[in-house]
């Protein structure tokens, strides 16, 4: 039979639930809105709502903060619940139509939403776009998969959205784009968005090489005004087809596009061309395949065509195909001199070594290493050092081509430890991952950052 408590200790219990309880009560919004934010799994938040009623609504705004509407019959469990339950359709800030294509149904959904501010959907069709226009306060759109029909039809949605100020975009069919489609009013009060993300496929069964050329000329029409972009992240995926020209990759129209946008731009991530679609694995191949991409890579890294952004701040570039090592840190070296005198504060670049990379050569690219030291030096004294606002360097060199990965590994690390006796960098060397349908192919990584400017 357990214990009896006696009358002073149920008090002095009840005084410590009452404590416990004031307490919780007490905690800053901030500090809830933080430990909320750690929590993953529903049933914890559920429970986490229960605590006292401060804590109840920082956790019912983070679980309803997102719907993923995966069937009709989700869409109409939501509905009744936002129905028996109204305060609730306040907390909602995101849609994913991803798997599902709303119809009637759906639109019933978004009208009793009025604080949704992003949307994620694949392009099922022009209605499916158009009737986003119920949410009064969208910012931001990520429209996936647009594969076919005309750019207009999607202008003629998001020319809707007031208040966007984001959109994300990937265009991967036979896409066209006619101006002519457009009411004539629909082109004035052009779309001024902050970020814009961009991803360009390209297939040999389609004619998605000239879609790109379609999609880069809609980015460049007077739909857009790019004076107040800040963010840009521009995706080429699968554009370069083994034995063809490269498939999609316009020079002049990115110049075009490049000269559209604001100078004042502050963060710039760029995903280059690559694919490979052949089994193919020899020398030849590799230099003949990237030797077709030197307009694009001149354009970019000689041009000085990133140059106008004087007011850039965090720059990404990857992977930049490389067939031999001591050309890609040449590259790089002559890109970022370009950039030197820019406000930058972070830095990600990103070199991916071609198949059978000569790397003998040691005091050679020494050499290079040690020249993309100095590259940070301060000049003379009465001017200003280069990158004077730096605070992160990342520069990554990795293969995926390599069969005899254990030499290409000690090579690798020959060369970081003759860095780092000449205190040139810092040097994280991570060990090799190997592909599992071919023990042979190993991939290195090896991750350089710049030393004092990067932390772990």
């Amino acid at each position: 039979m357990p214990e009896l408590l006696s009358a002073s200790e149920r008090t002095a219990n009840s005084h410590d639930r009452v404590a416990s309880a004031c307490l919780a009560e007490s905690l800053p919004e901030e500090l809830l809105i933080l430990i909320v934010s750690h929590i993953r799994s529903k049933k914890d938040l559920r429970s986490f709502s229960t605590v006292c009623r401060s804590w109840s609504f920082p956790a019912q705004s983070r679980l309803f903060s997102t719907l993923v509407i995966a069937d009709p019959h989700r869409v109409k469990t939501w509905i009744y619940r936002f129905q028996s339950s109204p305060h609730i359709c306040h907390l909602v800030k995101k849609i994913d139509f991803s798997e599902y294509e709303p119809g009637s149904r759906a639109q019933k959904l978004l009208k009793k939403l009025p604080n949704v501010k992003e949307v994620v959907t694949e392009y099922w069709n022009p209605e499916s776009v158009r009737m986003l226009k119920r949410l009064k306060n969208l910012e931001r759109l990520s429209l996936y998969e647009v594969n076919k029909g005309d750019l207009a039809n999607v202008t003629l949605g998001i020319r809707k959205m007031g208040y966007l100020k984001s959109l994300d975009i990937s265009v991967e069919g036979d896409v066209t784009w006619s101006p002519s489609l457009l009411p004539e009013k629909t082109l004035k009060g052009p779309l001024r968005l902050r970020a814009l993300g961009v991803a360009l496929y390209a297939d040999t069964e389609e004619d998605t090489a000239g879609s790109i050329r379609h999609m880069l000329d809609w980015l460049c029409s007077p739909v857009f005004d790019h004076s107040e972009l800040q963010t840009l992240n521009l995706v080429w995926e699968d554009t370069v087809i083994r034995g063809q020209d490269p498939a999609g990759v316009e020079v002049e129209r990115l110049g075009c596009f490049f000269n559209a946008l604001n100078p004042q731009l502050e963060n710039l991530v760029l995903t280059l061309p690559e694919g490979d679609t052949s089994g193919e694995e020899t020398d030849d191949s590799d230099s003949e395949m990237y030797s077709k991409l030197d307009p694009f890579y001149n354009y970019l890294f000689v041009s000085k065509a990133l140059s106008k952004f004087t007011n850039l701040k965090t720059l990404t570039i990857h992977p930049v195909r490389i067939v031999e090592f001591r050309t890609g840190i040449e590259k790089a070296l002559a890109f970022l001199g370009t950039l030197r005198e820019s406000p930058l504060h972070t830095i990600h670049l990103d070199l991916d070594l071609g198949r059978y990379v000569v790397l003998t050569e040691l005091p050679d690219h020494l050499g290079n290493l040690v020249a993309l030291n100095k590259l940070f030096e301060e000049s003379d004294s009465d001017k200003m050092p280069s990158f004077p606002n730096l605070k992160g360097f990342h520069f990554h060199v990795h293969t995926t081509h390599y069969r005899k990965s254990d030499w290409i590994v000690r090579t690798m690390k020959y060369i970081m430890r003759e860095l780092e006796k000449r205190h040139v960098l810092h040097v994280e060397i991570l060990k090799p991952r190997y592909d599992s349908s071919d023990d042979d192919i190993g991939t290195f990584a090896g991750s350089l950052r710049w030393q004092g400017l990067y932390t772990t």
